[in-house]
């Protein structure tokens, strides 16, 4: 849970609203959803909010995060375990 509005925590909130919330990317550029941030913190300003491109390379980098760390956990469990994917 965000303390501060800071451009990060903003990104954080966005992108975890569009994957859990199952929300369309192009919610970033939809001016109701701009002004709803913009109304909670009024010092924010348009350019500290995240576009659809900045959100879209965050939800990437995440996946991808989360990807490597799930390779690493399998490989290091006994057994055999078969790994098939291109990050």
């Amino acid at each position: 849970m965000p303390t501060s509005f800071t451009r990060k925590g903003i990104l954080d909130a966005v992108g975890i609203h569009v994957v859990c919330g199952d929300q369309a990317l192009l919610i970033g550029n939809k001016p109701i959803f701009i002004n709803c941030l913009i109304v909670m913190h009024l010092k924010t300003m348009r350019e500290d909010l995240p576009k659809c491109a900045t959100i879209y390379v965050y939800i990437h980098n995440k996946f991808t995060d989360h990807m490597s760390i799930l390779k690493i956990n399998i490989a290091a469990v006994l057994g055999d375990i078969s790994m098939t994917w291109d990050l």
